[in-house]
């Protein structure tokens, strides 16, 4: 795929989050059960020994990074808009992310999910995690390009 293809489609709405549908999910699932999630999820990543040291690089005010976190998983799993950010893009600027971040990062979403949320709503945060940490890792990792730019910091 030619730069400019590559840019042009990093342009387009990220599917799930770039508009509330009328199809959203029967669940239990509030904004504070989300921004628990949220915020349970960061606690953890923070003490892990290889996801902590991007974070605190690269989140430098963490209220409005858990705000779009939490803008961003309601959008997802609640189908309900209100995030018109490219997640890719900001995961490129990152060049200290490798696959294993992906890897460790959906681990521990995973069990974060499973220790949060009611059983039958576990399903609407991690099949979507688990299809976008392996459409981000394909895409910045195809052909062995890895991220395409410096280190960047400051994610919001």
């Amino acid at each position: 795929m030619s730069d400019h293809a590559r840019r042009h489609r990093a342009d387009l709405p990220l599917p799930l989050t770039e508009r509330p549908t009328s199809d959203a999910p029967n669940t239990t699932v509030s904004d504070e059960s989300v921004r628990r999630l949220v915020e349970t999820f960061y606690d953890e990543a923070l003490r892990d020994d290889l996801l902590a040291p991007v974070f605190e690089r690269f989140v430098a005010d963490w209220t409005p990074h858990l705000s779009t976190m939490c803008r961003f998983w309601t959008s997802v799993a609640l189908r309900r808009g209100g995030y018109a950010g490219r997640p890719l893009e900001v995961h490129r600027r990152i060049a200290a992310i490798s696959p294993g971040h992906f890897e460790r990062w959906l681990s521990l979403w995973r069990r974060t999910v499973e220790r949060t949320l009611p059983a039958a709503d576990r399903a609407l945060f991690i099949e979507p995690a688990e299809r976008m940490a392996a459409a981000m890792s394909s895409a910045m990792w195809r052909g062995g390009a890895g991220p395409s730019g410096g280190d960047q910091p400051a994610l919001a």
